[in-house]
Formats: C-alpha cells, sequence, structure tokens
C-alpha cells in the first residue's frame, strides 16, 4: 500500500529538494508557487518552515529579476 507514504516522499522530499537546488532568476516560476499537496502532507512545524523557505526564495528570485 504504497499511497500512503509516496505522496510524502514525492512532494515534501523529493520535489521539494529539486526545487531548492536552486532560485530561480524569475519570481513566477512555478517551482515558487505554493504547492497544496506540499502543505496536505506536513505537520504545522514544517507547514510554517516550507512557507517561510517559499517567502525566502521568492525574495531572491525577485532580486534576480529586477
Amino acid at each position: 500500500m504504497t499511497s500512503s507514504w509516496w505522496p510524502r516522499l514525492w512532494h515534501s522530499g523529493i520535489k521539494l529538494w529539486w526545487y531548492r537546488l536552486w532560485v530561480r532568476a524569475d519570481e513566477f516560476h512555478p517551482s515558487l508557487d505554493i504547492d497544496p499537496m506540499v502543505l496536505k502532507t506536513m505537520i504545522p512545524s514544517e507547514r510554517a518552515a516550507y512557507l517561510n523557505d517559499l517567502a525566502r526564495r521568492r525574495e531572491i528570485a525577485h532580486r534576480r529579476f529586477r
């Protein structure tokens, strides 16, 4: 029964790791969108860390985009 652990591994693990490899120069890149599947698989403290990291990466991309 892979349905319980696979979404968490993919959305909160592999996909998020891939998006964090580098911050894109375009602040409208899809990797900087909020992923509802990620939020669904996280506990509240992980959600807060995810949203803080997303805001940080968006700010960096915004500065690069100018």
